[in-house]
């Protein structure tokens, strides 16, 4: 059991830091790290919920992160306040923000394509059009600092699919350093070699409140901004490629 790194927590919500190389999720392996393992015991040990009585709440996460992608999960602390957080997420209540390092320039704007999971090869594969069986997926891109080789960029991520971000950026050519799925192979050399980074540069730093019904027993989040401190290796890179402090 890790005590999980805790930004935010009142009597109905709790928002943790995952890290990288641990799902939100058990996959059945006892040695992979598992954030939900770890919050159901935190909250037990609190005495906040009863582990031997999983009929009356089992917390839950209401969002989800790859594996390697370190940032802000939210699980609900009992029923209601997961079935409206759920809500919140699907109606787009909550917004999610990204800070993530990409290769080449981007233009600021709103990004639409089409996505389909390929479930033999692990991958999604984005389309200029719908096809059968693709979604719909959307990304707000703001460009923070370029240098022309690599760019450092916020991302409001207006849908939310499976590994959605890193394979639109790829689709778009500006795949995320250190991504080893869908990056580009050189430059993670590059990073690696230079700063030891051995992930996707990419994490979910900040969780906007904003719009939710007054009827909502957590209306009271209403303008809650939640930030999670970024990783010192990133901040390091981003001071010594850009000349900036984040």
């Amino acid at each position: 059991y890790n005590k999980p790194k805790i930004c935010y927590e009142d009597s109905n919500i709790l928002v943790v830091v995952k890290d990288i190389d641990t799902l939100v999720h058990s996959d059945g392996n006892r040695d992979t790290k598992d954030l939900s393992k770890d919050v159901r015991m935190y909250l037990s040990k609190k005495k906040d919920i009863n582990l031997n009585n999983n009929l009356i709440f089992n917390p839950s996460p209401v969002n989800r992160l790859d594996r390697n992608t370190y940032g802000l999960v939210i699980f609900g602390k009992n029923n209601l306040a997961t079935r409206e957080l759920c809500e919140l997420i699907k109606d787009r209540i909550i917004s999610k923000y990204y800070r993530v390092l990409v290769e080449g320039k981007i233009k600021d704007g709103i990004y639409t394509a089409y996505i389909k999971k390929d479930s033999k090869l692990n991958k999604s594969i984005v389309y200029k059009y719908k096809i059968p069986e693709s979604k719909e997926i959307q990304m707000e891109v703001r460009v923070i600092d370029t240098n022309g080789v690599v760019s450092l960029l916020e991302i409001n991520l207006i849908t939310g699919r499976s590994h959605q971000i890193r394979s639109h950026l790829q689709f778009l050519n500006n795949p995320i350093v250190g991504d080893i799925k869908y990056g580009n192979k050189g430059l993670k050399n590059y990073f690696f070699n230079k700063y030891g980074v051995q992930n996707q540069l990419l994490f979910a730093y900040k969780l906007s409140f904003n719009g939710i019904d007054e009827n909502m027993s957590i209306n009271y989040l209403n303008s809650k901004v939640i930030v999670a401190p970024l990783p010192s290796q990133f901040k390091r890179i981003i001071k010594q490629e850009f000349k900036i402090t984040i």
